[in-house]
């Protein structure tokens, strides 16, 4: 089952805090949501963690074109178009839980 679902509705917020947020608590869910990429990745591979945050926004941005195969040229990743696709939808997912626009359903301590 895939954890990181979302309606149509709260990508297309997520495409919209991708391309123009400016304020908080908007800032700090957009650096929660790298940051979920940049963990990861080990220490050495950070620039690589870069290009696949770089990729992911453009592709949130533009769902459509170029393709998640264009951009893992474009940005010389080594992962497959699946991961790609997964490490997007929990990009989102985390970017929407922490805007609070959606609950928080991880499990309470």
């Amino acid at each position: 089952m895939n954890n990181y679902t979302l309606p149509p509705g709260i990508v297309k917020v997520c495409a919209g805090l991708v391309q123009s947020a400016t304020t908080e608590p908007y800032l700090s869910a957009l650096c929660a949501a790298e940051q979920t990429l940049f963990d990861k990745y080990p220490a050495e591979q950070q620039q690589e963690a870069r290009r696949l945050v770089a990729a992911v926004k453009v592709n949130i941005r533009h769902p459509r074109r170029p393709s998640a195969a264009t951009l893992l040229r474009q940005f010389d990743l080594s992962v497959s178009e699946s991961t790609f696709k997964r490490y997007k939808r929990e990009y989102c997912y985390v970017l929407a839980r922490e805007s609070h626009l959606i609950p928080d359903a991880s499990p309470k301590a």
